[in-house]
Formats: structure tokens, C-alpha cells, sequence
């Protein structure tokens, strides 16, 4: 029964007895909490389902899939694309039944999604602000979505080290899309800090969305903070709006004396990169190099890259970057 209280031994752990949830629960809250229902398919997790798949054909059809030839990988590959997830793929096939037991120990554990903080301690001692895209499969940003005022939920917080510059010194914030929202958090930081009498250093923001008018997130509050002088300049990359894609990278290309001012100056300010690892986290680390090398404070690639090793040694260097 589906509340009905239990506690299952892994397979693997039979021998010390641990249990593979943190602590008793149902077969209901099991699925709720722990197994990743919407992670995408491995091969080993479907093969050892297909074997209680009861209906013949639905069987061989199923199998076929994971075999080793290049059909069936080319097969496998498309039929990922459509259905994403495991349990797209026993809706598939429906006539599989896999006994409970068996599937939650099959099945990959929910692990825990991180969202930067997007507020201060200063100015919001009892408060966290997060800034959250709402994927099509994403399982936590739709329970943040679904979640309504005054419900509890399930977080931590994690030590980062990921902070704003202390004193506040010359800055650069990179980041489209949601990889601004530490930098919020270092904002309200600014925020405090000249409310306290503080000398704030030059702040420059880099930020990149698709279309002003749809996803300009914090829109209104940055240029308050233009205003306010809590930032120096605010550089915004559309990439949508005109012929050619405009990214955050092209921004760094066209302001690059205010860069390399950041990145040269003794001591060096503080360079910050927040967002998608892959694409645009190496796309900004491709410019910076291209830039010192043009400007001729690196005789090459090589020397450009070790002295952005050296920014990174000594914290003037610092990434928060996830793969998409």
C-alpha cells in the first residue's frame, strides 16, 4: 500500500544494514522525496526493467532498443529525445510491472538542486531570495512553482564561497539569465555597505537575456541602482532583439579598456562569471584571454591564460557556473 510505513535495504548495502532513504518512510513518500522520477534514462535502469515487461511483443520492442548494434543506438538516441525520462519509458510500454522493491533500489536517488542566494544577510536578516527558471522537467524549480504562501519546504543552505569583494573594490558581474541573481546579493550588499558610510569601488554589470520587454529580470531594481550609484554602468547583451545574437561575451569585446582597466589595475578588482558552464562560462574565458592578448599585456594565448590562473589563485578569478 502506498502509506503503508517501510524501510528498504539496499542491495548494495546489505551487509551493514543501511538503508538507502534517510529514514522510514512510505512507498508514497519514497517516490515523493527520494528517487528521481524525471532524470533522464540510463541503459542498465531500462534493461532490467524491460525483463518485467509481460507483454511479448511490448517486450522485444522494448530490448531491441538497448541493444549493442548501430540501429538500435541510432533507435535508442531518438526514442531518448521523445520520452526524456524512465517513467516516460514504462508508459511506453505499459504492460511492464516491476515490483516495488526492485524499482527503488533501480532508480537514482533525487539529489539536491543549489540556487544562488539573491539577498543579503544586512538588509534581509530573516529573508532568502532566490531567482528561479521554471524548467519543462525541471522537478524542483515546478515544486517551487506549485508551492503556495505560507507552505513549508524542504531546503539547506550551503556554504559558499562565491562572495561579494570586501571592501567593496572595482568589480566586474557577469551573468546572463539567472546568473544574476548572486549578484543581487552583492547589490544589497553595496546597498548596506553605503548606508554604513562606506566607499564603494566601481561596480560594472554584465548581464544578457533574450528580449528586453520578456526576460529583463530585475529590470526596474537595476537601473534604481544605476541611480543610486550602487552600479557604476550596466552593459545588457539582447540576444534576440537585433540580426545578429548579442551575447555577454560581445559586450566584454566592446568595453574591453573598461575590462582590462578591472583586470590589470594594482591590485586587480575582481572579475565574477555566473551561469551556464559549458557555453558561455568558457565563451567568457575565450574573450578575456583574446583581450589581454590584443591589448598586448600577454605575448600569447598561453601567458594570457596563466595570468588568469593567477587571478584565480589569488580570488580575483571567481566562477559559479553549472551545466545546462
Amino acid at each position: 500500500h502506498a502509506d503503508t510505513l517501510c524501510s528498504l535495504i539496499s542491495l548494495r548495502d546489505r551487509f551493514s544494514t543501511k538503508t538507502i532513504f534517510p529514514t522510514l518512510c512510505t512507498p508514497r513518500q519514497a517516490l515523493q522525496w527520494y528517487i528521481d522520477l524525471l532524470g533522464r534514462p540510463k541503459k542498465a535502469v531500462l534493461r532490467a526493467l524491460s525483463h518485467h515487461t509481460h507483454n511479448s511483443e511490448e517486450r522485444v520492442q522494448f530490448q531491441r532498443l538497448l541493444l549493442a548494434t548501430a540501429e538500435s543506438r541510432l533507435e535508442y538516441r531518438d526514442a531518448c529525445r521523445e520520452l526524456r525520462t524512465t517513467f516516460s519509458f514504462l508508459r511506453k510500454f505499459p504492460s511492464t510491472r516491476v515490483p516495488l522493491d526492485l524499482f527503488l533500489e533501480l532508480m537514482p536517488r533525487l539529489q539536491p538542486r543549489f540556487y544562488s542566494i539573491a539577498s543579503d544577510p544586512l538588509m534581509f536578516p530573516d529573508d532568502i531570495h532566490i531567482c528561479v527558471a521554471v524548467a519543462e522537467l525541471g522537478v524542483c524549480s515546478n515544486y517551487l512553482a506549485r508551492a503556495k504562501p505560507g507552505e513549508r519546504l524542504a531546503v539547506y543552505i550551503r556554504r559558499s564561497s562565491f562572495h561579494p569583494p570586501h571592501p567593496p573594490h572595482a568589480s566586474l558581474l557577469i551573468g546572463p539569465g539567472t546568473g544574476i541573481a548572486p549578484y543581487i546579493g552583492f547589490l544589497w550588499y553595496r546597498v548596506a555597505q553605503k548606508d554604513r558610510g562606506v566607499s564603494l569601488g566601481p561596480c560594472y554589470v554584465f548581464f544578457g537575456c533574450r528580449n528586453r520587454d520578456e526576460d529583463f529580470l530585475y529590470k526596474s531594481q537595476l537601473e534604481a541602482w544605476i541611480k543610486q550609484g550602487i552600479i557604476t554602468k550596466l552593459f545588457v547583451a539582447f540576444s534576440r532583439e537585433g540580426p545578429q545574437k548579442v551575447y555577454v561575451q560581445h559586450q566584454l569585446l566592446q568595453h574591453q579598456a573598461l575590462v582590462l582597466e578591472v583586470l590589470t589595475q594594482q591590485p586587480p578588482g575582481t572579475v565574477y562569471v555566473c551561469g551556464d558552464a559549458k557555453k558561455m562560462g568558457q565563451a567568457v574565458d575565450n574573450t578575456l584571454t583574446e583581450l589581454l592578448v590584443s591589448s598586448g599585456i600577454s605575448n600569447s594565448a598561453t601567458e594570457a591564460e596563466d595570468y588568469l590562473a593567477q587571478l584565480r589563485e589569488k580570488r580575483k578569478y571567481l566562477k559559479d557556473v553549472w551545466s545546462v
